[in-house]
């Protein structure tokens, strides 16, 4: 499956996306199968684009924050070795 992006604590990834390497029907679908195996396994998936991180960051920020808040980064994902 490879390395994600970023991991809070055990179980929350965030992806982050530019315009410019995630585009294409080949790496849209490509990350989409990725993201369900994610959930899968147990993981708590949010992918971000380029524009929500640096123009929008305040109300992502608060959406990365509800999750953490909600404790939706801890505990092992079920499916995880």
């Amino acid at each position: 499956m490879g390395r994600v992006d970023l991991l809070v604590g055990e179980r929350l990834v965030i992806e982050v996306d530019s315009h410019a390497h995630h585009t294409g029907v080949e790496r849209y679908e490509a990350d989409r199968a990725r993201d369900r195996r994610l959930v899968q396994l147990g993981y708590v998936v949010l992918r971000l684009s380029y524009h929500q991180v640096v123009h929008d960051w305040p109300e992502t920020e608060k959406v990365v924050l509800d999750l953490i808040r909600r404790r939706e980064h801890r505990g092992r994902p079920a499916g995880a070795a």
